[in-house]
C-alpha cells in the first residue's frame, strides 16, 4: 500500500475523533450552561476551530502535493506520540466525564477537578494538544505543517490559558466569597458571578462592613475605598483579583 494513502487514513481517523468530540463538547455545554455555567475566552474559540481544521487538512496536503517521503526512523516514533496523545485527551474526558468541554465553561460550585491526569499537570488536555500538532505531520515528514500549526497553536493556547487561568482564580474567589458570608453573614444557600450583592446577602452598612473586613482579613487587601456601588457578586470578585486577591491552587 502506498503509505501516503495509509497516512491519510490516520489523518481522517483523527479527524473523525474530533467529530465526537464536539458532540460531545456541545452535549456537555449545554447542560453546564444549564447549570448556569460562565464561559471565558469566547472570542478566540472561532479561529481555534478553524485552525485546527485546517490543521487536518494541511497535514495530507503537504504529504502529497510536496511529495514528502515515509521515513520510518521518523515516522514511527511520531505515529507512538500521537497515539500516546490520544489516549492522554481520552483519559481527560474519562476524567472531565459530563464536564469536559472544548471551550472553557466553569459552573459555580463546581470542585476543581485533581484526579486522573490533573494529578500531575495542569493542562493535560493542551500538552495532548501539542504533542498531537507537532507529531501527525511528521508521520510523514511534512514539517511545514508541524512548525506552522504549532506556531500558530501556541499563541492561541497562550491566550486560551490565561482566560482559563483568570476564570479559575475568579472562581476561587467566588467560593471564598461564599465561604465568608456563610461563616460570618449567617448566609446560606449559592452564588454565582451575576447574584446581586445586596439583596442576596441581605447588606445593610453593618453586614456590608463585616463583609468587607473579613474579605480583606481573607485576602490581604484594602476594599473599603472602592466597594460602593457594588451591584454583582461578580463586580466583586472582579475587585478583589483587581487589588490582588488570589486563592492559592491548592486551595482552588
Amino acid at each position: 500500500m502506498d503509505t501516503r494513502v495509509a497516512y491519510n487514513v490516520l489523518v481522517i481517523a483523527v479527524a473523525a475523533e474530533r467529530v465526537v468530540e464536539l458532540l460531545i463538547s456541545a452535549r456537555n455545554g449545554r447542560r453546564a450552561r444549564a447549570r448556569g455555567a460562565v464561559e471565558a475566552g469566547r472570542g478566540p474559540y472561532p479561529l481555534m476551530v478553524a485552525v485546527h481544521a485546517a490543521f487536518l487538512a494541511a497535514c495530507p496536503l503537504e504529504v502529497w502535493r510536496l511529495h514528502r517521503p515515509w521515513l520510518p526512523a521518523l515516522g514511527l516514533p511520531m505515529l507512538a506520540l500521537v497515539v500516546g496523545a490520544q489516549a492522554l485527551r481520552y483519559w481527560v474526558v474519562r476524567t472531565l466525564h459530563g464536564r469536559w468541554t472544548t471551550r472553557v465553561l466553569y459552573v459555580p460550585g463546581d470542585p476543581l477537578v485533581t484526579g486522573g491526569p490533573y494529578r500531575w499537570m495542569r493542562h493535560p488536555n493542551y500538552l495532548a494538544i501539542v504533542i498531537e500538532m507537532a507529531a501527525l505531520p511528521l508521520v510523514h515528514t511534512a514539517w511545514i505543517a508541524a512548525v506552522v500549526f504549532s506556531a500558530a497553536n501556541a499563541a492561541l493556547l497562550r491566550r486560551r490559558i490565561a482566560a482559563e487561568e483568570r476564570l479559575l482564580d475568579d472562581a476561587g474567589i467566588l467560593a471564598a466569597v461564599a465561604d465568608v458570608a456563610r461563616a460570618h453573614l449567617g448566609w446560606s444557600g449559592s452564588l454565582s458571578f451575576d447574584t446581586p450583592l445586596a439583596s442576596a446577602l441581605a447588606l445593610d452598612s453593618l453586614r456590608q462592613l463585616t463583609l468587607i473586613v473579613e474579605l480583606e482579613n481573607r485576602f490581604r487587601v484594602v476594599l473599603d475605598d472602592d466597594a460602593e456601588g457594588l451591584r454583582t457578586v461578580g463586580d466583586l470578585v472582579a475587585m478583589i483579583r483587581r487589588k490582588g486577591g488570589r486563592v492559592s491552587p491548592d486551595a482552588r
